[in-house]
């Protein structure tokens, strides 16, 4: 070959090549942005997972505290209504021994039984019985306490 062709060869070379270094220069500047455009699609998407996550157990910490929150209420109602219900159980003990005190000081030699029906305060367990003497024991029968008001 002559060195005219020898020289179109080489341009058409030079120019081919020129062709596919700029061919190859825009793929990997389009590749390099299709890359960014992804790590940024994966942190918005993490972002957003991350941030549901974080809301789901903000929620769920919420919901334990309001659990615990009526539980404890309820326990503090339950036990506001023992109190109460052992309050009333003792008020009607005391007024129905004041009564029965009274009609002890008031009768004359005869003898007056007053007796009230078992009432259960916890485990203690009290019956009263008045006559012209009273006579007040405390024992324990099988790990319960009782008080025993009765006559001598």
């Amino acid at each position: 070959m002559s060195v005219g062709a020898d020289k179109i060869i080489a341009n058409i070379k030079a120019d081919a090549q020129a062709k596919a270094d700029e061919i190859i220069c825009k793929a990997t500047a389009e590749s390099e942005k299709i890359i960014a455009d992804g790590e940024v699609a994966a942190q918005n998407e993490s972002d957003s997972i991350l941030a549901s996550a974080q809301k789901q157990a903000d929620m769920k910490y919420q919901q334990i505290i309001s659990e615990a929150k009526v539980n404890a209420r309820r326990k503090e109602l339950e036990a506001r209504e023992e109190l109460i219900e052992k309050a009333f159980i003792l008020s009607s003990l005391l007024y129905m021994a004041s009564i029965a005190f009274t009609i002890f000081l008031l009768t004359p030699i005869t003898t007056i039984e007053f007796r009230l029906t078992t009432i259960s305060i916890g485990t203690a367990t009290p019956s009263i019985c008045t006559s012209l003497s009273v006579h007040c024991t405390t024992i324990v029968v099988r790990g319960r306490k009782r008080i025993i008001i009765e006559s001598c």
